[in-house]
């Protein structure tokens, strides 16, 4: 069941930002269902991850930041 991470985008670099998300998840073995990113080019945008496993979401929380929204459909949502 995939786990949605949210991360607001609050400073100008999201190219960079996306490149370190990148980086890091080819690093850990973690391959993201997907990435989206709203907000068009004004700050701050959301960034949407939706990763595999609860601990892949909450990995990448305590390295980026942002929250885990929980599974699809689900209103739970781990603190961060």
């Amino acid at each position: 069941m995939p786990y949605i991470v949210e991360i607001q985008v609050t400073d100008g670099d999201l190219t960079t930002l996306m490149s370190r998300m990148r980086t890091w998840l080819d690093h850990q073995g973690f391959e993201p269902i997907s990435f989206r990113i709203s907000g068009g080019g004004v700050l701050p945008q959301v960034c949407h991850v939706n990763l595999k496993t609860e601990q892949e979401a909450i990995a990448f929380v305590q390295e980026f930041g942002g929250r885990v929204l929980g599974a699809p459909g689900s209103d739970t949502a781990s603190p961060g």
